[in-house]
């Protein structure tokens, strides 16, 4: 199976006043596959979205080697942000645009075919509530259109910061954000921490339960837990 994402040796430190330093992650690796779902588990201040913004070129990482589909990032970022999806930390939205103006801009500026914009919008529950402001949308429906702007180019590769913040169990029920009609895309997404039901009623069952795994390289202890390849359909097992 090919890699679509690959790092080796991550470590980023952030400098506080009077000369502090923190070290936010340390000596991490990953490997996520062709057509996996990777969940990172941590609790806050453990490295996740570091992790993330370093992958996607939004802070530059101190030392550690990162590629996308086989590319080095992010000296080859330009050419492959048309392959990935991504939202990291709180989405921010223009408020007085409707929700189908806003991803109909974002498809415009990036080339995608606006035919996109009531497919993404039916996939994520938000069709029949796209033509309001975003002004009064809930939280939950804020994080929706995120991850509707995040499906729009048809990504390979999905990478998600805790997608289901501030959505109930009926709205985590039934996505199928992390499914594509081949079963081919790639999701790495942590998951809000210390949930007491899976993150995964947001993925369709289909898999047997996964191993838990015992840790990772990230600095405080970062626990994180894959799903390995299973068809097209995913299930997690429960976390507290």
């Amino acid at each position: 199976m090919s890699a679509v994402i690959e790092i080796a040796g991550l470590r980023k430190a952030f400098h506080g006043p009077y000369r502090s330093r923190h070290v936010a992650v340390d000596g991490f690796d990953l490997l996520v596959g062709r057509g996996e779902i990777h969940g990172f588990l941590g609790p806050n201040g453990s490295g996740k979205t570091t992790t993330l913004r370093a992958l996607l070129g939004l802070v530059r990482a101190d030392s550690g080697r990162m590629r996308l589909f086989g590319e080095d990032v992010p000296r080859a970022q330009a050419r492959v942000a048309a392959r990935v999806g991504a939202i990291v930390e709180t989405p921010q939205f223009f408020g007085n645009f409707t929700g189908h103006r806003t991803l109909r801009l974002l498809a415009l500026a990036g080339g995608v075919p606006t035919r996109r914009v009531d497919e993404v919008l039916a996939q994520v529950g938000l069709l029949d509530r796209g033509e309001d402001d975003v002004r009064g949308y809930s939280l939950g429906m804020r994080q929706r259109l995120a991850v509707a702007s995040a499906l729009l180019k048809e990504p390979e590769l999905l990478i998600l910061d805790e997608p289901a913040n501030g959505l109930d169990p009926a709205g985590t029920s039934g996505w199928s954000a992390c499914r594509s009609p081949t079963g081919r895309r790639s999701c790495c997404a942590p998951p809000a921490w210390r949930w007491t039901s899976a993150p995964s009623t947001w993925w369709s069952a289909g898999c047997p339960t996964p191993a838990r795994s015992a840790g990772c390289s990230a600095s405080r202890g970062c626990g994180y837990a894959s799903w390995s390849r299973c068809g097209r359909t995913w299930r997690t097992s429960s976390w507290s």
